[in-house]
């Protein structure tokens, strides 16, 4: 199953370092190399001589609704962190370069997918870019520009739906628009 792609603006609150944060990946699939004795392995491409070092960090991203466990996969890790995972693995100060991705607000582009396994929805971060910050320096003789909020409209309801369909509804409109708030995405219920 595919999952349900969402833009979400917020911050990573926690790294779990205590589990593993990287993996060796096959050079082909990208899929997770099985160490078999002396030899990597890879279950659809045969046996492989090389790997690809990538990143798969579990944190808690936490927007202004809530909180999810989510996996930072490695093209948004590369934007984060600015080098690969072969780079990062070189480094003596690993656990502070994954520290320093926390506490700044950036734009995440998840994936929310059933894990049948554990009956929860599995979040996974495949993009990721700092939120720029504008800042400008005003001298003591000068005053700051006054703006005036956009008034926002919101979105339309349908009355006749249940909740979960309204979400569902609201979501395939939206999917690569505006921001959504995690929450949004806790009542979200798959179908198979």
């Amino acid at each position: 199953m595919q999952g349900k792609r969402f833009t979400i603006k917020g911050k990573i609150t926690e790294i779990m370092s205590n589990k593993n944060w990287d993996y060796n990946a096959c050079p082909k699939c990208r899929q997770t190399m099985i160490q078999t004795g002396s030899e990597l392995f890879c279950v659809d491409d045969e046996t492989y001589d090389k790997v690809v070092y990538m990143y798969r960090i579990p944190v808690k991203i936490s927007d202004n609704t809530t909180t999810i466990n989510d996996t930072v996969f490695d093209q948004a890790a590369n934007q984060l962190l600015q080098q690969t995972c072969a780079e990062t693995l070189t480094k003596e100060n690993q656990t502070e370069l994954l520290q320093s991705m926390k506490n700044t607000e950036a734009q995440f582009q998840v994936q929310a997918e059933q894990d049948l396994k554990n009956h929860s929805i599995r979040y996974t971060v495949n993009s990721a870019n700092y939120v720029q910050t504008q800042t400008t320096n005003y001298t003591s003789t000068s005053t700051p520009p006054i703006t005036t909020p956009k008034p926002v409209t919101p979105p339309p309801t349908r009355q006749n739906t249940t909740s979960a369909k309204r979400s569902l509804n609201m979501l395939e409109g939206t999917q690569n628009s505006a921001y959504l708030p995690i929450n949004h995405f806790h009542s979200y219920h798959f179908h198979i």
